[in-house]
């Protein structure tokens, strides 16, 4: 593992999840050649694209560190001082008399109390590890992709705080709250019922919200309590990045009227631009050659109309399951998916899979005119005609590109996110979904149509100026002084980033 560098600004950027990590690869691209800092990453999950993303750092001499915390900086050879954090042991951590009655009260209580005690355990245990990664690496600002009760963004954000490191959140994901609510509604941990849960549903209104015929927490009511207790609990638990970070970088002006109709204030929003828009404001401009670098070894003739998809992933497994679906197991869903693409005529048709998929795992779903894709989503969104996908946040990237979308809501979720959108073809109905394939397939007039339509709303949806970096340094340099007056570039942007997911 590549060592800390003494007396250097640093950056760390956490990842807790595969999706947050494709983007923040490229924040961590963009500070490290184009200003002095060093960057540090740490994924905060244990996963394959984990280990595969810590070993390209390796190769390129950058730390990243894996869980868990503590065996992870032994292993980092630190080359800078490991003195604690201020305010260390902040928040609830047994500490104190009046803290003390309060947890043994609330871990008296039936039905929740003993989740919340060892929830309360597990956020005192790793509050000290965060202390520890704080102290270990001083940085100048931590960089999150997503503040959500979920994880323990909630944890990192009030650490750093209290250690004065700024925090900003660099967003890869959208949600109002609904998919949760979605998800929740058939798994009774999250049900508001009985005294106790009612109880704290009236002493903590804004975890709760009504979803059909169900009144419904956003975490289940111990960790709730020990939230709140602990100090961390968000303004607006049903929304992302609802927390006390300092600045959101946000994709577009759609992005931001989203959050704010959903109850989020302007205040730390700052319209920059997805990293990922300026991969896509280059790829535009050789669309033509660089889909034909792409097609000729696949075997896929790049004269053909091309349908870009990304496969839904498996929400059949969570509690309740989905009976809402037309499809009784995922394999049985994919097929039909695949299927579908497979049956259109004269067309290349690509596949870009989730970057926690293995793609090897999945050459079974390839035919003669539909292969996997090698790359990210965002490099061959700019390439195709068509992008099919559903419900995905990946959606406002066809948007922003101008490319007319099939959004198949095959677990019929309902959610709100693309309505109203004319060049984004919705359907929950297997049948016409196949019907709306076959349309933009072999009518080229009716596809360029719905371009057309999909261009009025290109620009709300995403910054296509190549000038993203520009904005998201002018924050970072705001927030932390890294890179302020620090004058071009050290290097090219179109570099490849280190451990760049796929």
């Amino acid at each position: 593992m590549a060592g800390v560098t003494q007396d250097k600004q640093r950056v760390l950027v956490v990842a807790h999840t595969t999706t947050f990590l494709t983007e923040l690869s490229l924040f961590g691209q963009l500070i490290r050649t184009r200003t002095d800092a060093e960057v540090i990453f740490y994924c905060a999950f244990q996963h394959w694209t984990a280990d595969e993303f810590a070993r390209s750092c390796a190769t390129d001499g950058i730390a990243c560190l894996l869980e868990p915390i503590g065996e992870g900086l032994a292993r980092l050879e630190m080359n800078c001082s490991t003195r604690a954090n201020p305010g260390s042991g902040a928040g609830s951590d047994g500490t104190g008399v009046w803290p003390r009655m309060l947890e043994r009260a609330i871990a008296a209580l039936p039905t929740v109390g003993a989740s919340f005690d060892a929830e309360r355990r597990a956020f005192a245990a790793r509050r000290r590890d965060i202390e520890a990664l704080l102290g270990a690496v001083q940085p100048r600002l931590l960089v999150l992709g997503g503040e959500m009760p979920g994880y323990d963004t909630g944890i990192f954000v009030k650490a750093a705080h209290d250690a004065g490191v700024p925090v900003l959140i660099v967003p890869s994901t959208m949600s109002n709250g609904l998919e949760q609510a979605e998800v929740y509604y058939g798994d009774p941990s999250y049900h508001v019922r009985g005294v106790v849960r009612n109880l704290i549903a009236a002493l903590f209104p804004r975890w709760v919200r009504r979803h059909k015929d169900r009144r419904l927490f956003r975490c289940p009511p111990g960790r709730v309590l020990a939230m709140e207790l602990a100090g961390i609990a968000p303004p607006l638990p049903w929304i992302f990045n609802s927390g006390h970070a300092d600045a959101v970088a946000m994709e577009s002006e759609a992005m931001i009227d989203y959050y704010v109709e959903s109850g989020l204030g302007r205040d730390r929003m700052v319209l920059t631009g997805a990293l990922s828009d300026d991969v896509m404001t280059s790829r535009l401009q050789h669309a033509r050659g660089l889909r034909e670098e792409l097609c000729r070894p696949l075997g896929l003739d790049p004269d053909f109309p091309m349908f870009l998809t990304a496969l839904p992933p498996d929400f059949l497994y969570v509690t309740g399951g989905r009976p809402q679906c037309d499809f009784d197991d995922y394999r049985q869903l994919v097929l039909f998916w695949i299927d579908s693409l497979a049956d259109l005529t004269g067309c290349s048709c690509l596949v870009a899979l989730h970057p926690s998929v293995d793609v090897e795992s999945m050459r079974w779903i390839e035919r003669p005119n539909v292969r996997i894709a090698p790359g990210r989503t965002a490099s061959l969104v700019p390439l195709c005609d068509v992008y099919v996908a559903s419900i995905s946040s990946t959606i406002r990237w066809a948007i922003a590109c101008a490319k007319p979308v099939v959004n198949y809501d095959v677990y019929r979720y309902r959610y709100t996110d693309f309505l109203g959108l004319k060049g984004v073809l919705a359907t929950e109905e297997r049948g016409e979904f196949r019907e709306l394939l076959q349309r933009l397939a072999g009518d080229a007039s009716y596809r360029a149509q719905v371009a057309e339509e999909q261009k009025r709303s290109a620009a709300r949806w995403g910054l296509l100026d190549g000038k993203v970096g520009d904005r998201m340094l002018a924050v970072v340099a705001r927030l932390s002084g890294i890179g302020a007056g620090h004058g071009r570039p050290r290097g090219s942007e179109n570099e490849s980033a280190p451990g760049q997911m796929v």
